[in-house]
């Protein structure tokens, strides 16, 4: 396997476009990379100057579908907003050229994340890696499809594989910890996020991880310096906030919990913020049956971040009927505390 593929869009590493086009895509693919909220809107305005500019160079449509999927996921603007975009955006790559690996690993992501279709999303993603098998993307995404169905084994062996594409991304560097968490691998978790920290010391995702990872250790005072570093450098980011919330409460800072949902709430009235944030929140508070509630809604409303409710921090919650109905119908496996 030959790991020679641009990370974003799977386009060689010196685009077939010139000038303006050429400036704005190398832009929009270095902003997208740095995952922090300012960047991704940067990333998105770049692409869409890279696609006036040259609107028949499929690889910059599939670099704007990514670019508003991740702004999806991070639940920076409203879904509805945010997919038809990233929809049209992937299938105009798609028509442009069909064998591109990054525009069927875009349509695969919008399987997994909006539609919650996970055969069509792994068909997507096997296709996108038959077409490129050295495109770290691919491997990336789809390492993070597969441990919302407890296939673990499988998730190592794909973000091992995107991170021997990509061994300097500080992205993939922070999903391994990401996969080692989802298995209950806590202590290969935070061992994994201090490896990328030494690519990346103020990528606020990987702190995030490390914050996660150390919260399922039950080491309280560790995850409430990792998290708050986190949102030092990403400014308001909901998954952030949730996570640093959960980590309060459950280190005994009601207050500050408190502080936290009040403000999730409150921008919920003008912004988009997903209920898997406030029941994460709820969650940690004790408040049992308002976190079930809050994730019900979020299955209502087909929330961002909804596949992820089988995530370790929602484990405690598998006693209750309503819980495990909501994974049933999400047709995901309940998965227990347990190393996998």
């Amino acid at each position: 396997m030959r790991c020679t593929r641009d990370y974003v869009t799977s386009a060689p590493a010196s685009p077939s476009i010139e000038g303006d086009a050429r400036q704005a895509f190398v832009k929009g693919r270095y902003f997208w990379g740095k995952r922090t909220p300012d960047d991704l809107q940067r990333s998105v305005q770049y692409f869409r100057r890279a696609v006036e500019a040259d609107p028949d160079y499929a690889p910059t449509w599939a670099g704007l579908a990514h670019a508003y999927l991740i702004i999806g996921i991070f639940g920076l603007q409203q879904p509805d907003d945010v997919l038809p975009d990233a929809r049209a955006a992937a299938s105009r790559a798609l028509a442009l050229d069909g064998s591109l690996a990054a525009a069927h690993t875009a349509l695969a992501e919008i399987h997994k994340l909006y539609e919650w279709d996970w055969a069509a999303s792994e068909r997507s993603f096997l296709k996108a890696i038959e077409l490129d098998p050295g495109y770290p993307v691919a491997h990336h995404w789809y390492a993070q499809l597969l441990p919302i169905q407890a296939r673990h084994d499988e998730a190592r062996r794909e973000i091992e594989t995107a991170h021997r594409c990509d061994p300097l991304s500080p992205v993939i560097s922070a999903f391994r910890s990401y996969a080692a968490c989802e298995a209950r691998r806590y202590e290969v978790a935070v061992a994994a996020a201090h490896e990328a920290l030494e690519l990346d010391g103020y990528a606020p995702l990987t702190h995030y991880m490390l914050g996660r990872a150390y919260a399922k250790l039950g080491e309280s005072g560790r995850a409430v310096a990792a998290l708050e570093t986190a949102a030092r450098l990403a400014g308001w980011f909901p998954a952030v906030q949730a996570a640093l919330g959960f980590v309060y409460a459950r280190s005994g800072e009601h207050a500050r919990a408190q502080v936290i949902l009040r403000e999730l709430r409150e921008r919920q009235r003008s912004q988009y913020v997903s209920p898997v944030d406030l029941a994460q929140v709820e969650l940690g508070l004790g408040n049992t049956d308002a976190a079930v509630r809050a994730l019900e809604e979020a299955y209502r409303a087909r929330a961002v971040r909804t596949v992820v409710i089988g995530d370790p921090f929602f484990s405690e919650l598998a006693p209750d009927e309503r819980y495990r109905r909501l994974l049933a119908l999400l047709r995901l496996p309940l998965q227990t505390s347990a190393p996998s």
